[in-house]
């Protein structure tokens, strides 16, 4: 997790980009359909487009996260980024949306029995990480499979972080607002007293916000599992030391 701050601090304004023009859009449509359907209840017909735009999205975010972590990747191996094309959009949109919604499914699954996360949350990373993998689902398979004691620690780590991040980011959403009416004079709708703002579109908010927070994190470190369980069989990490 260490090594893993570290290669997002080093990693260049053009990487992070990348990850953010695919996750924000998501995000914002995410949020508005979330919105937009709960409070003003619009027709099926309505929310059923919205819904095939959300997994158009989630097909760019999914592009976009792939491209991001093979540049992470690139860069800890000290190789030049791979070049972007139209061709190596496509390659990545088919390869990814043919394993990533499962992979979303039993992270579903896995959550509610506890147990098996930990080891779905380290395939669906995987399959990022390896983007195009002639072998994607073996592959990420075998690395999720890969030190498994490594992955619930941080994990956990992870999990702390976000706890942190989530409140973090919730006392702000409150914070300063209700600053702004107290000392300021500015009416806003957390001027009110009460608890009445925790709804869902509140809840959803920070932790939507909490997740691009974290997840460039998570990235990284899946991205440093698959470079060191690759090396164990190609040297990459001797050739680059």
């Amino acid at each position: 997790v260490e090594e893993a701050v570290h290669l997002l601090r080093r990693a260049p304004a053009a990487t992070l980009a990348v990850y953010a023009a695919g996750t924000v859009p998501f995000v914002l449509a995410g949020l508005f359909f979330w919105a937009h359907t709960a409070w003003f209840h619009p027709p099926a017909h309505l929310v059923a487009w919205g819904a095939l735009g959300l997994v158009a999205l989630y097909g760019a975010m999914k592009v976009a996260h792939a491209e991001f972590c093979a540049r992470l990747l690139a860069q800890r191996l000290g190789a030049a980024p791979p070049v972007w094309s139209m061709s190596r959009f496509k390659r990545l949109l088919v390869a990814q949306f043919r394993l990533q919604p499962w992979a979303l499914l039993a992270n579903l699954f896995a959550a509610v029995i506890a147990v098996p996360l930990g080891w779905t949350l380290a395939y669906a990373q995987s399959l990022s990480v390896l983007g195009d993998d002639a072998q994607l689902h073996d592959e990420a398979l075998g690395q999720a499979k890969l030190w498994p004691t490594q992955n619930h620690a941080a994990l956990l780590l992870l999990s702390g972080a976000s706890a942190l991040a989530w409140g973090n980011i919730a006392a702000a959403f409150f914070a300063v607002p209700w600053l702004a009416n107290r000392l300021l004079g500015v009416e806003n709708i957390f001027g009110f007293s009460g608890w009445w703002f925790f709804n869902t579109t509140f809840l959803v908010s920070v932790t939507a916000l909490t997740w691009l927070v974290i997840d460039p994190l998570v990235k990284a470190f899946y991205t440093l599992r698959v470079f060191h369980g690759r090396a164990r069989r190609t040297g990459e990490d001797v050739r680059v030391e």
